[in-house]
């Protein structure tokens, strides 16, 4: 990343978060633990998100 002048994945997420974004992560699927997040990320719970982000959204970005 330095190479090419960009900011690092932890900066984006810092980034993103300071702007209102919403960013969260579900540890169950790659055995992260709480401590292992950038702080303002949240853990989802995957039937919560789906019934209430995914189903009645427009559009939802993920990676």
């Amino acid at each position: 990343m330095d190479e090419m002048g960009l900011p690092l994945v932890e900066d984006l997420f810092v980034m993103l978060i300071a702007e209102g974004a919403t960013v969260l992560a579900y540890l169950s699927l790659f055995g992260i633990m709480p401590k292992d997040l950038v702080d303002g990320i949240k853990v989802a719970d995957p039937v919560k998100y789906y019934r209430e982000v995914v189903i009645p959204a427009d559009m939802n970005l993920t990676f």
